[in-house]
């Protein structure tokens, strides 16, 4: 029996990311489900091992275009058979330690789950009212949804504005998510911050040992190193975990 029973696992990636892909890529794998490397038709990433590959949309970090590939790259993943029931989408920063994914992500159909952080702008008076009808929070990878989700993002999505104020995916997401109806939620265990500073690995090992799964981001060897090393002491202390 599968590991992950009806799990399609990609990473969205751009051709700048290909090393960093090449490194996390046994916790992309551990999963033991098909994965699919998805990149910008103009920033494409191929040959890694043999998995497949696939482009869409065009290569940025924020604006207008970098929320049309979302879509475009969403309704890719769906083109996939049916027989994929849920997804799993990384960026090339994010990632999950444990190889099966736990029972309460299935639970509910109409829910995309991710790291889910309060957005930095809450509170701050140089944005009084922006965005007055959507959460004021960011959903950042991994994010994990089923079928039924995504096909009603998509169905409903194509051509959303960005925001002037906020034009990020992270932001993208909990704007999809209202406007169809579906709701957002934040893994039980993640940790989503920044891993360059000795100060932020200090922090995400922390978490880590803490017994988050669900990791944002990881930017460099170092970085990753450090999370192997922090799972691997939490493991040490709940060995009945170990997959």
């Amino acid at each position: 029996m599968s590991l992950n029973p009806g799990l399609l696992v990609s990473v969205h990636c751009y051709a700048g990311d290909r090393g960093q892909v090449e490194a996390i890529l046994p916790l992309y794998e551990h999963h033991q489900a098909p994965l699919i490397i998805v990149s910008p038709e103009d920033s494409q990433v191929h040959g890694i091992k043999t998995h497949h590959t696939r482009c869409a949309g065009k290569v940025g970090y924020i604006g207008q275009h970098t929320w049309d590939r979302e879509h475009a790259q969403l309704e890719l993943l769906l083109s996939y058979g049916h027989e994929f029931t849920h997804f799993l989408l990384n960026d090339s920063d994010s990632l999950v330690l444990t190889p099966k994914l736990p029972r309460y992500l299935y639970e509910d159909d109409n829910v995309v789950f991710g790291c889910k952080v309060r957005d930095f702008r809450y509170g701050d008076p140089r944005f009084p009212n922006y965005h007055p009808e959507d959460e004021k929070a960011a959903l950042q990878p991994p994010y994990f949804a089923s079928r039924k989700a995504l096909q009603k993002i998509v169905d409903k999505t194509r051509g959303i504005k960005a925001c002037p104020i906020c034009p990020f995916i992270d932001f993208w997401w909990i704007r999809a998510a209202r406007l169809t109806g579906v709701r957002t939620a934040g893994f039980r265990n993640f940790v989503s911050c920044n891993s360059v500073t000795p100060h932020e690995r200090s922090a995400m090992a922390n978490a880590i040992r803490g017994g988050a799964t669900f990791i944002h981001s990881v930017k460099s060897r170092a970085a990753l190193d450090n999370c192997l090393v922090a799972r691997a002491q939490y493991l040490s202390r709940h060995p009945s975990e170990r997959s």
